[in-house]
């Protein structure tokens, strides 16, 4: 979600922070775990087909393969 008064870096932030809000409010998970979260929310980013990359996964943009998502878990 781009705003012409944001740049890339404050929206990719408030990208993340959302998903941090969601994914512990969900998950009924402690605030004390929130490092994590964002750990896993930016490992979801980096491994989601963006349309700048005509719809490749950074990560395959990158190394040529497909991640690995077996270990993916709902």
């Amino acid at each position: 979600m781009y705003s012409p008064t944001l740049g890339a870096a404050e929206c990719l932030t408030r990208t993340l922070l959302e998903w941090i809000c969601t994914f512990s409010h969900e998950s009924n998970l402690p605030k004390s775990l929130w490092g994590e979260v964002l750990r896993h929310a930016v490992w979801l980013k980096n491994h989601a087909a963006p349309l700048a990359l005509d719809g490749k996964a950074p990560f395959k943009a990158l190394l040529g393969q497909p991640p690995d998502l077996l270990g993916l878990r709902v």
